[in-house]
């Protein structure tokens, strides 16, 4: 093996992903949102979306930190932000990123997504991440279809 090929495990973090809080007709088509630590997408007190073929992965190294760390001092600074308020730390949604939040929101139609929790702290062992999508207040004109969550 060549020694100068080697080179240690870097982390970077970003504290969020796509925060989507437009009223106005907005189409989404193919699309993606990667491996920020609280959530990919989050669509809060949205209107008339339409999403197509959206895509997400959780962050490799999670859940260790679980979140919202690094970033528990920032919590709540911006609209929508989840709570991680578990009361157990593996209680669905406190161990790994959202990759689909849905809050106070009406008339939002995703067709197709993927979802994608692959990796356990950089290990290639199975995700065991316990749920990818948080559905809260949204309206009955919702509509999601296809969506492949793993």
């Amino acid at each position: 093996m060549l020694t100068f090929m080697i080179k240690p495990q870097l982390s970077a973090y970003t504290a969020r992903g796509m925060l989507i809080e437009s009223t106005e007709p907005t189409w989404l088509y193919g699309t993606s949102s990667e491996h920020a630590v609280l959530y990919q997408y989050n669509f809060f007190k949205a209107k008339n979306i339409f999403a197509g073929m959206i895509q997400s992965e959780s962050p490799y190294y999670q859940p260790n930190p679980k979140p919202p760390a690094p970033f528990q001092d920032f919590l709540g600074k911006f609209n929508g932000d989840p709570s991680y308020s578990c009361k157990e730390s593996s209680a669905a949604g406190c161990d790994a990123s959202w990759a689909l939040v849905i809050t106070e929101s009406q008339d939002i139609h995703i067709a197709g997504a993927g979802l994608y929790s692959w990796f356990s702290t950089y290990t290639q062992d199975c995700s065991k991440q316990l749920k990818l999508t948080q559905l809260r207040e949204f309206s009955k004109d919702d509509s999601n279809s296809n969506k492949l969550t793993i």
